[in-house]
């Protein structure tokens, strides 16, 4: 599959996180806005038909994640040797009061949700727990001022990637629908998401050699312009989830991700649902969406679907010995809408390759 990169910054607080999934259903919409319900059934047959045979999908795409970073693999436990042994690289002194400074910082490590992809280039090679956590501890200042305490300087804030989405609530008067006016008595909290400011995401993309022609590339920038048009998420036709396009679909090499020569495991920056066959997930983190229904199936009486547990970005899967990576993992979800059948769930794996240390 060729790789492409979308970049795009936020406009408006997004109420709805940016994961994978979400992404791909909005393309989807997109595509049957733009192409025809026919169209997409036919694109859809397409993932459909890539499944059975084991094949590579049309197109994948990975959350959109900050500029330069990646999702953090979840390596959040050390063995006691494994403690005592980092705390005493790290410090000077010997001794109880060492372990604790270092169970402070793996406290607000375990903040940090993205890393800066510079460092996993640095050790795909050679990944381990210890390793990475020793090196994120390191970057920590950078990557997490906030986390990392003292005072935050505004030039090191800019050049930093932010330690997480931040959360926020609106607070809002109810408003009379029959008036107009505010309702007195009446205030209700909404929940947004927001990026820092200057924060320039980036959305990774992958498509299989018979839909990367000059034909289908039309096709998909159409697609991804629509969700510049549109936004992402709840409530964008009342402004939510604005974005604004920076770079459409641009081909780059494939050296622009971190990808181990002969890798042993794979870290993943989207969100999915294995298959029997797929590799054995090792270190990961679980999260169970009830995904709302969009596009035209928006406003109909039942729009939400059914529960469905996935692993997280940054999780790590086991190759078996001696198998090659595939570019895709994971599959085309089914039956999660209690009455259309063709409502689908897209739970890829977007992998790059990783040779990971088997640490006792």
């Amino acid at each position: 599959m060729q790789l492409f990169r979308v970049r795009l910054t936020q406009q408006s607080a997004l109420l709805t996180e940016p994961t994978s999934g979400v992404l791909m259903g909005h393309l989807a919409w997109a595509y049957r806005y733009l192409y025809g319900a026919a169209e997409l059934t036919a694109l859809l047959d397409a993932y459909r038909t890539a499944d059975a045979a084991a094949a590579s999908p049309p197109l994948i795409c990975s959350a959109a994640l900050p500029q330069d970073m990646l999702p953090r693999p979840p390596f959040n436990y050390l063995t006691p040797a494994q403690r005592t042994a980092l705390a005493q690289t790290r410090y000077a002194d010997d001794g109880r009061a060492t372990l604790l400074q270092l169970e402070r910082e793996l406290g607000r490590l375990r903040h940090v949700t993205w890393v800066p992809r510079s460092i996993l280039a640095e050790l795909c090679e050679d990944l381990s727990a210890v390793a990475l956590i020793a090196r994120l501890l390191d970057a920590m200042p950078q990557l997490a001022p906030r986390i990392a305490g003292g005072p935050i300087r505004p030039e090191a804030q800019d050049a930093a990637g932010p330690a997480r989405l931040d959360g926020r609530v609106r607070t809002q008067p109810g408003i009379n629908r029959l008036t107009g006016a505010v309702q007195d008595g009446i205030l209700f909290d909404t929940n947004e998401l927001v990026y820092r400011p200057s924060q320039e995401l980036e959305i990774w993309v992958r498509i299989a050699p018979d839909y990367a022609d000059d034909t289908w590339l039309t096709r998909w920038e159409a697609c991804f312009a629509l969700l510049d048009a549109q936004g992402i998420g709840a409530r964008k036709s009342a402004g939510s989830g604005r974005i604004r396009l920076t770079a459409n679909l641009t081909a780059v090499p494939a050296t622009a991700l971190p990808a181990a020569a002969q890798p042993n495991a794979f870290i993943t920056l989207a969100s999915w649902t294995p298959r029997a066959t797929d590799p054995a997930a090792h270190v990961y983190r679980l999260d169970t969406r009830h995904g709302r229904l969009g596009g035209l199936y928006g406003a109909g009486e039942d729009v939400w679907k059914y529960p469905v547990t996935e692993l997280l970005p940054g999780a790590v899967g086991l190759l078996p010995p001696a198998t090659p990576l595939r570019p895709v993992y994971g599959r085309l979800l089914a039956d999660v809408h209690r009455t259309r059948p063709e409502i689908v769930n897209f739970a890829y794996a977007f992998p790059i390759g990783i040779t990971l240390r088997h640490e006792e």
